[in-house]
């Protein structure tokens, strides 16, 4: 599971890019529950990163019926090592 325990319960905008940066790609209808964020924030967290470049979202047409997936562009996974690093400092 992702860390940074200190801010994890902070922000939905932080466990949704945590929980990316760990999963990688992720069904959209499932991330709520499995990264432990209301539907409601998850929503409104999702918005913020699209709007700054942050995740990107994709219609999956290969299974029936199609999926809404979400994932961190590179700009995304940068922000997440930062995020990790952060941690790091926390923990020394």
């Amino acid at each position: 599971m992702y860390k940074i325990q200190i801010l994890e319960k902070q922000s939905g905008i932080l466990r949704l890019i945590l929980f990316l940066h760990e999963k990688g790609e992720y069904m959209l209808s499932d991330i709520w529950p499995d990264a432990d964020i209301s539907v409601h924030q998850g929503y409104d967290s999702l918005e913020k990163l699209k709007s700054i470049g942050i995740v990107k979202t994709r219609i999956d047409t290969s299974k029936y019926p199609n999926r809404n997936m979400i994932s961190l562009t590179d700009k995304g996974q940068k922000m997440a090592m930062k995020l990790m690093e952060i941690e790091e400092i926390l923990e020394s």
